[in-house]
């Protein structure tokens, strides 16, 4: 990868490409915010602090790669190891207080990112009903709520990706990696899957296997069932594992519908795949691709579970785990 890295203090962007090195950065489903690490030589005057905002493109795709703001540093004798987190970083550390009465969800969210100063671009159509009064809460964590009481109702996922300081959410089916890659400006493209290293692995696991759902209701002092579904093959097979949802009265109406969607997500043995591939600064958790590698058998369209990025002596890969969708 071609790419340049600056960071911005006081206004004034300075170039720091020269003096950096071992450049990373990691994207998982299970975290908010985007990590990125870089090696900064101590041969001249530039200095990187707290604070800062760093700038990392990629020039061969002519694209933005990371924007975020520097979180810590590790200070060596010639060289520093800056760590860094995109703005998502603050939404896992700001609480508010915040009253929803009946809007829908894509309202509930721009209610939320207007009251706490958060910029966004893209906030996906969601028609759920929020009613919460949210006291004392992240604002991840009242995201992830309005997000998973869309989710119970319509079994839709959403992404939260930062682009640049601002926030988009969006329906995770609708977006798709471009499965090829350019090394350099001046070269074709070719498809990712034909630059697989031959060290792919696949983890088999139940550990997140649910093969029993009970609804309950918030509202309820008795801890009342209101519905109850279980695939009574899959306990035999692997014993009762099961998972309780609770609903506010609301949505005591779609209780069936809640435990379906639930049950069908997670009764299902858990097969990820580590692979490793040539880099493609597109590749993000939480994005949909396309695997075409028959001597593996990984054939169809898989969820990018985590991805590390990596760009040492001039080289630049990048280690998956995808699952099968």
């Amino acid at each position: 990868m071609n790419f340049k890295l600056e960071y911005l203090r006081n206004k004034i962007r300075t170039d720091i490409t020269k003096q950096s090195g071992n450049v990373g950065w990691t994207s998982d489903e299970n975290l908010l915010s985007i990590s990125f690490e870089f090696e900064f030589a101590k041969i001249n005057d530039n200095k990187i602090v707290c604070g800062d905002i760093i700038y990392f493109d990629d020039l061969t795709l002519n694209t933005n790669v990371f924007t975020g703001i520097v979180t810590s540093i590790s200070k060596g004798e010639y060289k520093d190891t800056v760590r860094c987190n995109d703005f998502a970083f603050y939404l896992n550390s700001s609480k508010t207080i915040i009253q929803f009465n009946e809007v829908p969800g894509t309202k509930a969210l721009k209610s939320l990112f207007l009251k706490s100063k958060i910029e966004f671009n893209n906030i996906a159509e969601m028609n759920t009903i929020i009613s919460m009064i949210y006291k004392d809460k992240y604002i991840s964590e009242i995201i992830s709520d309005i997000l998973n009481q869309v989710y119970l109702e319509t079994g839709k996922k959403y992404l939260i990706e930062m682009e640049g300081n601002k926030i988009n959410i969006i329906e995770q089916s609708l977006i798709y990696i471009d499965e090829v890659c350019r090394l350099a400006s001046n070269l074709p493209v070719f498809k990712i899957q034909n630059a697989i290293e031959k060290t792919a692995t696949v983890n088999v696991s139940i550990e997140n296997l649910r093969n029993s759902v009970i609804v309950t209701s918030k509202d309820s002092n008795d801890m009342e069932i209101i519905e109850s579904i279980k695939d009574e093959i899959s306990i035999k097979n692997y014993g009762l594992l099961q998972e309780i949802i609770e609903v506010d009265s609301k949505d005591e109406s779609q209780a069936r519908n809640i435990a379906k969607t639930v049950l069908n997500d997670l009764n299902k043995i858990s097969e990820i795949s580590s692979l490793t591939f040539i880099g493609n600064s597109n590749v993000k958790a939480g994005r949909l691709i396309k695997l075409n590698i028959e001597n593996i058998n990984l054939v169809g369209d898989f969820i990018v579970k985590s991805v590390n990025h990596k760009i040492a002596s001039g080289a630049y890969t990048m280690m998956l785990n995808v699952e099968g969708v």
